[in-house]
Order: structure tokens, then sequence, then C-alpha cells
């Protein structure tokens, strides 16, 4: 055993440099992964994405306070919920939105300096937008939704001020958040792959000087004394071993003797209780299938017993399970008939007759009152045969009543009949238009209605024809310039339907318009052309007409 370490001990020195070979090369390609690592994680898209998709959530929200206010914020208000942006502008949507609110106190058409807010913005959504009547400020219930283009992502295109506030800031505010996460994420993945990087270089940097030290055997040596100088040691005992055995005292060899003896009694037994074990006596094998017998037919009359309590019990489970069915089917059936004793309408209405008296008999399906549904309700009417091809399902209607002459209902149109009717060689077709009820509206059947329904639009940039005037070169209008004087611009004008009309050339968006009214009555569209009228004007950027 010596001469073998000391042979291994020759070998020791190469087997270690090899070693320190493999860990060099493994410690070089674990540096490269980390380099690649480091690479990718630098070189990320991650951050850049979030960071424009914040920046254009940011030019979305700017847009619609823009829209809305006709201010342009600053830094600090971008970060300002709607809410505590408005409190900081001193603008109330609620107050200045109304059509009691006095933009120009003044009378002179400008915007107050002395204001966050542009009045002139106001004024083009009240006084110009086609859709004035259908602006809402907390949209406290759906708003109709129309075809008009927002100049943001986020209005769901409603004309609903505080819902277009609310989902353009949540939408920056939800961008923000994701930018956030994604620089500390980015940064704390450049700080792993970067600890990673100089771990690896470490390691190779061990390695070589592992590698550089074999090779200049100092290690080598070292380990080739020790190996040897052990082998040499365990040489040495071993002889001593051998000389101690060779030379034993006769007392010592006189006790090991005793003890061998006696070992040998305690084998010898070991073996007869083993092979009483293994061959037991006729007699008492009797007595252990005797024992074993008895022990059974106890376990069998424990099983027995054990069963007869488990099908009684079963048996009052079941008594008890038929007894608990029998009081639901009494409770279902109890249940069952008070409420077949009360009469419940399908629908929230109001009792418009009872047919019946008390104590009256009645017959089966016989109807006994009339429950009248007050939040379904319909205009029923008809069109021209000229208009009928053009009527769509789900169009957009606009209903006046006498009865309401200050408002005006929204409807869709919710069938067109398939036959005419001909009365006097005049030919009609039916049609019903669905109308969505304010709550604080109540309508009794049978009022009459008006509904207007647009069979076709077009777009453009909108003046009034009123502003147009004519002169030998054709249509031009009278506008404002910046130092306050009056001159004329020719235009070139598109479809009209009467009170507006599309100007194709000549005019830009943002340009001022001048028109001679006789009374401040004519400015008011709704005092001119009656409840609707101000679907026909629209802000820029883009303008509606209905014919």
């Amino acid at each position: 055993q010596a001469q073998v370490a000391l042979r291994d001990s020759e070998h020791s020195l190469a087997n270690d440099y090899l070693d320190a070979i493999d860990d060099l090369d493994a410690a070089e390609r674990d540096l490269a992964a980390a380099s690649l690592n480091l690479h990718v994680v630098r070189n990320s898209n991650d951050t850049r994405e979030a960071r424009e998709t914040f920046d254009q959530e940011r030019k979305d929200y700017f847009n619609v306070i823009k829209k809305w206010t006709g201010a342009e914020p600053t830094e600090n208000e971008l970060s300002l919920s709607p809410n505590a942006l408005f409190a900081a502008m001193e603008f109330d949507p609620e107050e200045v939105y109304s059509r009691k609110f006095v933009l120009f106190p003044d009378g002179r058409i400008a915007d107050n300096p002395e204001t966050r807010w542009n009045e002139l913005t106001i004024l083009a959504w009240l006084g110009l937008y086609p859709g004035t009547s259908l602006i809402e400020v907390r949209c406290n219930r759906n708003t109709l939704l129309v075809d008009q283009q927002s100049d943001t992502t986020n209005t769901n295109r409603e004309l609903c001020i505080g819902r277009d506030m609310d989902n353009a800031y949540e939408a920056l505010d939800l961008a923000r958040k994701s930018l956030s996460a994604t620089v500390a994420s980015y940064g704390e993945r450049l700080s792993n792959a970067e600890s990673a990087m100089e771990s690896a270089r470490l390691a190779v940097e061990a390695a070589e000087n592992t590698r550089d030290n074999l090779e200049k055997e100092t290690v080598g040596d070292e380990l080739l004394q020790k190996q040897f100088a052990a082998a040499r040691e365990n040489l040495n005992r071993a002889r001593q071993d051998l000389e101690d055995l060779l030379n034993a005292d006769a007392v010592e060899v006189a006790s090991l003797r005793n003890k061998l003896t006696l070992a040998q009694a305690n084998r010898d037994d070991a073996a007869y209780l083993l092979n009483t074990l293994l061959n037991p006596g006729e007699a008492e094998v009797a007595v252990l299938l005797n024992e074993i017998a008895v022990a059974q037919a106890r376990r069998d009359r424990a099983s027995q017993d054990l069963q007869k309590i488990h099908d009684r019990r079963a048996l009052q489970i079941a008594l008890q399970e038929a007894t608990v069915a029998a009081a639901q089917a009494r409770i279902a059936g109890a249940t069952r008939r008070y409420e077949d004793s009360t009469l419940k309408a399908p629908w929230d209405g109001y009792i418009s007759s009872i047919p019946v008296e008390t104590g009256q008999d009645i017959e089966s399906f016989e109807v006994i009152l009339t429950v009248i549904n007050s939040g379904i309700v319909k205009v029923e009417g008809s069109v021209d045969e000229i208009d009928v091809l053009s009527l769509q399902r789900d169009a957009v209607a606009a209903v006046t009543m006498d009865a309401l002459p200050e408002h005006t209902l929204q409807g869709v149109v919710s069938s067109v009949s398939s036959s005419a009717s001909n009365q006097q060689g005049v030919v009609t077709f039916d049609v019903k238009i669905d109308v969505r009820v304010p709550e604080d509206i109540t309508l009794q059947e049978g009022l009459s209605a008006v509904a207007r329904v647009g069979i076709s639009e077009e777009r453009g940039l909108l003046i009034p024809t009123q502003a147009v005037q004519y002169g030998d070169t054709g249509a031009y209008v009278r506008m404002m310039s910046e130092d306050g004087s009056i001159v004329e611009r020719p235009i070139t004008l598109g479809s009209s339907d009467g009170f507006f009309a599309i100007v194709e050339s000549g005019l830009s968006e943002g340009d001022r318009i001048v028109m001679q009214v006789s009374s401040e009555d004519e400015l008011d569209v709704d005092a001119r052309f009656g409840p609707g009228g101000g679907r026909r004007r629209g802000p820029p950027p883009e303008r509606e007409l209905d014919e």
C-alpha cells in the first residue's frame, strides 16, 4: 500500500495540471456567456418602447386637455388628475359648458388673458359644434355614440368631458407606471448581468493563476512531498504492527484464547435457540394453533357485531334522510303556494287599467290588469317611398314632441316595414324608432312626435350660409385680420343644407369669419332652427352635415 501511494503521488502533479486546464476552459466559457448576456441586456428595447408609449399617452392627455379647455397644459399640470387639473386651472366644466354661463361679459368676443382656459374654444363647442346637445360633463348615464373622429385615442368616441379626460389620464398613468417598472427591471437585470460578468472574470483569473503555479511546479512539489511523507508514515506503522504480532506476550495470548472460547459458547447457544424456533415440537405447535383459532373466532364475532352496528346505523340514516326530504317537500310546496298567491310585475312600469272588480270570478288566461313598461318607448310613423331605400336600421334619429318642446330625445331606427301602404295614391312605409327617455321624464302613450333621421352625410369645414356673400368673382366671406380690420376673402363652396355649407377652398382651420346679425337670438341655433338645429354645427378639425 505504501508503494502504491508513492506511485500515485508521482502522477498527482500531472492530473492537477490537467484539471486546472479544464477549469480555465470552463471559466472562459462562463465569461463569454456573461459578456453576451450583458450585451443583450444593454441593447434591450423594453425601456425604449415603454418610453415611446409614455410619450404618446402624454401627448394624448395634452390634446384632450387642450380639446376641452383650449389651454396648453404645463409639464406639472400633465401629472395632475382631471379634477386636480380643473381645480388648478380654476375651470369648472359644469359651469363653463352651461348655457347660462356668460363667456364674454364685456361683449367683446376674444380670449380673456386673465383666465387659464380659452373662451373661444368653449364658444366653438357651444356655438358651432353640431352635437352640442350631446355634450355631457359627468356622464351620469350612457351617452349616444356619434360618428366623429377624436384628436385622442382614449375618448371612446363619446361626447363626454369627464370620460374623455379620465380615459386619457388613466392611460397616461398606466404608461407612467409601466415605464417606472420597466426602468427598475432594466436596472436590476443590468446589475445582475454586470455582477455575473465580474464573477466570471474573477473565476478566469483564479484559473489562470492555478495553471501558472502548476506550470512552475511549486504547488506540485509540495503536494508530492506531503503524499510521500504520508506513505512513509503508513509503511512504518504497518511494520510496527507486524512486529507486535510476531512477538506477542503469553498472558495476552491466553486472554485472547479465553475470549475465543466464550464467543464459541455464545455462538452454540444462539444456534440452539434458532433451531428451536425453526423446528418447534408438536405439543408447542398444537398450543400455538389453538391460540390462533381462538383469536380468529373472536375476530369473526367482532366483525359480525361491527356489521350489525353499521347496518343499524345505515337504516337510521336512511330514515332521517327520508324525514328531511319529506319536510323539504312540504316547505317547497308551501313556498310555491305562497309565491303563486302573489302577482309580480315582469318589468318596472305603472298600471294603466284594471278591467275586473273585487270578488269577481275570472277564467284562466283572462286579463285582470295591464302594466305598461315606461322604460321602453317606441315612435311609430311612416316615410315616403322616395326616402325609404335610404333609410337603414340602427340609424340615429332625433325625436321632438309637442309635449316636450324644450327636449330633443335620441332614438334608433328599430324596424322598416317591407310592405307599403297606399292611401289616396300616396305610398308610405311604416317605421318604428326606439327612443331613449331620460330617467326624469315619463311619457304617456299616444303622444305625437316628429323624428328626424339622417340618410346621408358629408364631412368638411363648415360655415353658416348667412356668412357667405356673393360678388362679381363669386362667393366670399368677411374675415378679421390680425390687426382687427375686416377683409374679404374669396372661397369655393361645396354641399349645403340651407343653413351650413362646406368650404372646399379659401379657408383653413382657426380662421375667424365675421357675419352680421340683427339680434342675439340669431346666434342661438336652437332659437333659429328649432330643437336639434345644433347638430348642424361642429368644431375643428372635422364637421358634419346632415341632409
